[in-house]
């Protein structure tokens, strides 16, 4: 008896051996399936890295809208301007030419969905040359929507409001607008010396007119007219690099080959270089330490007379440079080394105050320093002040 129940029990392994051969056997082409499709997928991510959204002609910001990272509708911006956190800023895909189109940060573009762009920032290209607005009449500054613009093609901006040019006013005489009813006999790049007086100023309030008609003829908020001469705008599409620069996803950065030394010299992200630059194995291989190397040092523009600059959009300077600091739009030489740090705050185009809290240097006017020889800009910018 026992004889028969040893062979049952054997029997009962074998039909279990079976059953598992059986349900692995039918899982296989499951799992072989499973396989070709993570394959496929990692080559469509890797594809749409290395030549981004636009190149495949993947509708924009298509990913982003599948995944739900897609932003809401926004207010409308100028025609050339794009919202990004409920600010008007000047297109990314006007600022880096179309390579990349997508406004990840105030000063970041990326050249595909922002979903991929979480993941990756090879895709990504970095500048403060685009956190810019679109219009002329705010300084180039990003700004809230219904507030910026443009002015008309005989009209000039100042403080926010759109002005007859005072070349059109005065016949050419005084050119350089100095104030709502003031020009200045000398040229855009020397409003330096109409505010040290060094060239002659009229005022009159002839000049403290629109150049429009109707409500369009006195002084007037700034509109989306279509102007196209805004800055950067059209004219930098087609413009190249310094010929020390390299373009990357758009914006101009000193070549990796300089700036590693040669050791480095393909650049694979805003501050990160590598040593190869084979199409998709370079994705992979410059993952590895051995291969790569970052560093803020690379996120840099051609310098100028031994400065550092920032990248920049083709066409566009360095907003500020190393010895400069931005007010209301404009590049000025920073307080703290014109004053040797005894007024390190700019508080105005030619004011510095001790304190960084804008309210203390209010009230207690002693803290603030005012001078003429404070509103020009940095060494390399012959001391005028620049946007």
């Amino acid at each position: 008896m026992a004889i028969f129940e040893e062979i049952d029990v054997e029997d009962g392994e074998d039909s279990e051996v079976a059953l598992l051969r059986d349900r692995v056997e039918r899982r296989r082409p499951l799992r072989k399936i499973a396989a070709v499709v993570g394959l496929l997928g990692t080559g469509l991510v890797i594809l749409v890295a290395e030549l981004g959204e636009p190149a495949l002609g993947i509708r924009e910001k298509s990913l982003s809208r599948l995944v739900g990272f897609e932003e809401a509708a926004q207010t409308a911006c100028l025609s050339n301007e794009e919202n990004y956190a409920g600010l008007c800023y000047m297109k990314c895909s006007t600022l880096t030419n179309g390579e990349a189109p997508y406004r990840t940060s105030a000063n970041q573009c990326c050249k595909n969905s922002k979903f991929l762009c979480v993941f990756f920032r090879s895709m990504t290209t970095t500048s403060s040359g685009l956190s810019v607005g679109g219009g002329t009449a705010v300084e180039s500054q990003p700004h809230p929507p219904g507030t910026g613009g443009d002015c008309l093609s005989n009209e000039e901006p100042y403080q926010g409001q759109c002005y007859l040019k005072c070349a059109v006013a005065t016949n050419g005489s005084y050119s350089v607008r100095t104030g709502p009813s003031s020009c200045c006999n000398g040229t855009a790049g020397d409003a330096n010396s109409c505010h040290t007086g060094a060239s002659p100023s009229v005022s009159s309030l002839a000049y403290a007119v629109g150049g429009g008609v109707g409500d369009k003829s006195s002084v007037h908020a700034p509109g989306d007219f279509g102007n196209p001469n805004v800055q950067t705008g059209e004219s930098a599409i087609g413009q190249d690099c310094e010929a020390t620069e390299e373009k990357y996803n758009g914006v101009c950065y000193q070549k990796c080959s300089i700036v590693s030394g040669g050791q480095m010299p393909y650049r694979k992200g805003p501050m990160s270089c590598c040593k190869s630059n084979t199409p998709f194995i370079s994705f992979f291989s410059c993952m590895l330490p051995t291969q790569s190397q970052a560093s803020l040092d690379f996120q840099v523009g051609a310098p100028k007379n031994g400065m550092t600059t920032g990248p920049h959009p083709p066409g566009m300077s360095a907003k500020c440079l190393s010895d400069e600091e931005e007010y209301a739009g404009t590049c000025y030489e920073k307080c703290s080394i014109l004053t040797d740090g005894a007024f390190p705050f700019r508080t105005g185009s030619c004011s510095c105050c001790k304190d960084a809290i804008a309210t203390e240097c209010e009230s207690q006017p002693e803290d603030v320093g005012v001078s003429v020889d404070y509103g020009g800009g940095g060494n390399d910018a012959d001391n005028l002040p620049h946007q």
